[in-house]
């Protein structure tokens, strides 16, 4: 027998099988292939109010380079191709749902479709610096110094296409510190979040989810809290009428009388309001002198002096804070 022969037949018979048992096998595949075969990315993850949106097919078992793809819009076609992959949209107003509806299309093979409905939803992150002093009827924010206390709050804005806009309480809140899951803070209806600011964070980075009860409605919010400085701030207080907070004193200020009473305000320091754990440490002229019983009350007097300046320093430190302390002077004009 021809061993050139046999060998060549034996190579053809494999051959064949080989080519039997791949189209047995990878032709019924492609034809059998599921809706669920292709997947869709969606960047951002959670899409907000009228907010551009990319939409992208992804497939181990579809070769979609070669598929004609059509795109629809809430049923108007928005793209139709070879191999498009990637679909752009902008989302509506919270409450209008866009519905997208993808077609892929492989010649001799059955359709594959996906339906993605996208709910836009924002939530507003509220921040307030919960240890922070300011005086009464302050009508600005109490800023976050090092190492105070925050607590943000979060408001979301969810309508569903009936027009109902979801209550807090709907909703289960996850949230992030520093890009840091905390599942201790985290949970159903938990939409406060209350931390101590680290004098080891230039900034507090705070992230939140949030998804209903129901899982069908979701939204993300986040915000940047930067810690800043405490300041002093003086004022006169006059016997009388108390405090004069409509307006501070600053360098210039001449004396009206042999007598002046000056108030420190000490801003956005972390401390109770009868400032039991801020130490003051008064000087005139760079002078030290004695802290007065009432601490951020000083008296000035001006005597027999006439003409002239006199300057008044304040360094206020924080106890229980390490880096909260700061200072300040002021330069009274004694009259002629």
């Amino acid at each position: 027998m021809n061993t050139n022969y046999a060998n060549k037949k034996y190579y053809g018979v494999f051959f064949l099988v080989t080519v039997f048992l791949f189209f047995s096998f990878y032709t019924p595949a492609l034809a059998q292939a599921r809706d669920s075969d292709v997947s869709v990315a969606v960047n951002p993850e959670t899409p907000g109010p009228n907010q551009d949106v990319i939409l992208t097919l992804t497939s181990f078992a579809v070769d979609l380079d070669k598929a004609q793809i059509s795109w629809r819009l809430n049923s108007q076609l928005g793209l139709l191709g070879i191999g498009r992959k990637s679909f752009t949209f902008k989302t509506g107003e919270s409450g209008n749902p866009s519905t997208i509806d993808v077609n892929i299309a492989l010649p001799g093979f059955p359709s594959l479709n996906k339906r993605i409905i996208i709910q836009p939803g924002e939530v507003d992150l509220l921040w307030e610096a919960t240890d922070s002093f300011v005086p009464p009827f302050y009508r600005g924010k109490a800023l976050l110094s090092s190492e105070g206390e925050i607590r943000v709050t979060a408001v979301p804005n969810i309508v569903t296409p009936a027009g109902v806009k979801l209550a807090d309480a709907d909703f289960s809140y996850n949230w992030k510190r520093n890009f840091k899951n905390d599942q201790g803070l985290s949970g159903y209806g938990k939409r406060s979040f209350t931390f101590k600011n680290s004098y080891l964070e230039g900034a507090e980075n705070i992230d939140v989810s949030v998804s209903s009860v129901l899982g069908n409605y979701n939204a993300e919010g986040k915000v940047s809290i930067t810690p800043g400085s405490p300041k002093i701030v003086f004022y006169e207080k006059d016997p009388f009428s108390g405090i004069k907070y409509n307006k501070a004193i600053v360098d210039g200020f001449t004396l009206q009388s042999k007598e002046l009473q000056i108030t420190a305000v000490p801003y956005f320091f972390s401390t109770p309001s009868n400032f039991s754990d801020l130490k003051f440490g008064w000087s005139i002229n760079n002078s030290s002198i004695t802290t007065p019983v009432s601490p951020n009350n000083l008296i000035v007097e001006i005597g027999s002096e006439t003409g002239g300046s006199s300057k008044i320093s304040l360094l206020i430190e924080n106890l229980s804070r390490l880096f909260q302390t700061a200072s300040t002077s002021l330069l009274l004009n004694i009259p002629q």
